[in-house]
């Protein structure tokens, strides 16, 4: 005697990370080892705290192919949603314009934020120079464009003249 197992054609069931939910389009009763028929489409959605960021969203959805194999393989989508952190600047500084060395108008440097993938965030400032001698207020926001997240910070930039040096007197004066 012998045993025929057959077996409908489908792709097996798909595993994500520990971060991501799947939910397919056919209902299969509960069983989590059964096998998913051919055009079952399945999406991956993250679990709260987390997102998937816009480059990796067309690897969300998955179809079960003719072959018993899955349009895509890419589990991994889920990162952490996380603001863009400073890495460098958004401290106050003081400028001194003596006409020679720096004038009007002054350039007003702008703070380096690190995206999710460490990359640098675009960064956009309310001041890029100063015209004017005094304290003026700079009010920058950093976004991560592939996980929609922003952080701003404000600093002052003070911009001042050159002062005269002290006076000398000699032994005679008052």
């Amino acid at each position: 005697t012998f045993s025929v197992i057959v077996k409908a054609p489908g792709c097996p069931p798909l595993s994500s990370d520990p971060f991501s939910l799947v939910s397919c389009s056919e209902v299969r009763n509960g069983v989590e080892d059964q096998f998913h028929p051919v055009g079952d489409v399945c999406e991956l959605n993250c679990q709260p705290g987390y997102v998937i960021p816009k480059g990796r969203q067309q690897w969300s959805t998955k179809t079960c192919l003719s072959n018993g194999i899955w349009s895509n393989d890419i589990i991994h989508l889920c990162q952490k949603h996380q603001n863009p952190q400073l890495s460098r600047g958004c401290e106050d500084y003081t400028v001194v314009v003596d006409n020679l060395t720096v004038s009007f108008p002054v350039p007003v440097s702008t703070p380096v934020f690190k995206a999710f993938n460490d990359t640098e965030a675009a960064v956009s400032c309310s001041l890029p120079q100063v015209i004017a001698y005094g304290t003026h207020v700079n009010n920058c926001t950093a976004t991560d464009a592939e996980l929609g997240t922003a952080s701003s910070c404000t600093f002052s930039v003070i911009v001042k003249a050159p002062g005269c040096p002290p006076l000398s007197s000699d032994p005679f004066s008052l």
